[in-house]
């Protein structure tokens, strides 16, 4: 960011502040502000009180469902807040005046409803504090239409390997939003397979297969996200599919093979959780999860032991 863009920055502002205290309209703003954020805050209190999934916080055992009904309520008062805020900065505009004020407050609340999502949804302290100190800053950046800037300025700090040319925003770009995929698959993953397995109509083998597919779902659409956000073409790169799944089938088969026949165990019932199961070797234990290529035995003893699916 450049001397004369903070100089812009700092003496618009400075014109706004006095505007603020010249101008009649501006206490109207305030007055508007105050007004929405209390709505706001007395809407979200009356919600939470008044439907039993937002304001009774679940037990640990309780449906992933509920758990996650109870977070959203403690997001309703920043969203009541900027759908309000957001309204009235439309209605300002239609009146021909420029709400600067109510702009203001609306990224505020923004800001506020960011670290909200992160109070109720981010339970690993690593990942809320690297969404704290790295997510909110850029938000705010964004918000205050500086962010551009700063990607220009990282797009110039490059290294050329080759035809190759590495910029620092692109690996800003590839560690920030990698690092949330990840963190987004793995809370998805769990979410969704604690769901699944909820469901009192569906019998162990059928949750535990859905379970599965579920997750082999949820890793391609994160691998494929991922591919396009490094910059990677996905029309070039399914020209080399077949040469390069000929040699990924050569060298993972072992593997597609254990996944498929996990897949066959479970549609045929020939084992489910809680069987007793004895290996070739004398080893015995009882089926207590199924992964995605094997299969957990708990021995007499409490040891745990993986077992491929392809060794049925």
């Amino acid at each position: 960011m450049d001397t004369d863009t903070t100089t812009r920055f700092l003496d618009d502002h400075l014109y706004k502040i006095q505007s603020l205290i010249e101008d009649p309209n501006s206490y109207l703003q305030l007055l508007v502000i105050a007004v929405i954020y209390l709505l706001a805050f007395v809407m979200a209190y009356k919600i939470r009180h008044s439907v039993g999934l937002t304001h009774n916080e679940p037990l640990e055992s309780a449906h992933p469902l509920r758990k996650l009904g109870f977070r959203i309520g403690g997001i309703l008062f920043p969203l009541l807040a900027i759908l309000l805020l957001h309204v009235s900065k439309k209605a300002g505009e239609t009146l021909e005046y420029t709400p600067w004020l109510i702009g203001t407050a609306l990224a505020i609340a923004v800001l506020l409803f960011g670290n909200s999502l992160i109070r109720a949804f981010v339970q690993q302290t690593f990942a809320a504090s690297l969404f704290r100190w790295v997510g909110l800053p850029i938000l705010m950046l964004h918000l205050l239409g500086f962010l551009p800037t700063v990607i220009q300025a990282l797009e110039e700090i490059s290294l050329d390997v080759g035809n190759v040319s590495i910029s620092a925003y692109g690996v800003a770009r590839v560690l920030i939003f990698g690092s949330f995929l990840f963190w987004l698959g793995r809370t998805s993953n769990n979410f969704g397979k604690a769901v699944i397995r909820k469901q009192t109509s569906l019998d162990i083998p059928t949750k535990e297969v859905f379970s599965k597919l579920f997750e082999v779902g949820l890793f391609c659409i994160i691998v494929l996200l991922l591919l396009n956000i490094m910059g990677i073409n996905l029309t070039t790169l399914a020209v080399f599919g077949g040469a390069l799944g000929v040699g990924l089938g050569l060298g993972l088969q072992s593997i597609a093979s254990n996944f498929i026949s996990g897949i066959i165990i479970l549609l045929d019932r020939s084992l489910t959780v809680g069987d007793f199961v004895e290996l070739d070797d004398g080893q015995k234990g009882f089926v207590r999860e199924f992964k995605m290529r094997y299969a957990v035995l708990e021995t007499y003893d409490g040891k745990d032991i993986l077992v491929n699916s392809s060794l049925h």
